[in-house]
């Protein structure tokens, strides 16, 4: 029982997204707020729908997507993980 406390405790739960993005509707952008998996690259991932311009290079704090329309989906192609959607309709 005291060993299956320890590893329960120690164990850290993977977060959902691999970042977090604020939404401004009004400058049809996303910001990137939070990074949660290190050496994220935009090259990795793709728009599912919706359009954007995605930066490149290595995912970092404050990037923004620019130009986003419609309901726009990132996907993270290596581990099939959605960013999130969004509506920008």
């Amino acid at each position: 029982m005291f060993l299956a406390f320890i590893l329960s405790t120690t164990t850290k739960e993977k977060p959902a997204h691999p970042a977090h993005f604020s939404m401004d509707k009004n400058q049809r952008t996303l910001t990137v707020q939070k990074i949660y998996e290190s050496n994220l690259k935009w090259e990795d991932n793709e728009i599912c729908s919706g359009q954007a311009t995605l930066p490149t290079g290595q995912i970092k704090k404050g990037d923004t997507v620019t130009n986003c329309n419609g309901n726009l989906a990132l996907r993270h192609i290596p581990s099939n993980t959605l960013f999130g959607a969004f509506n920008f309709e």
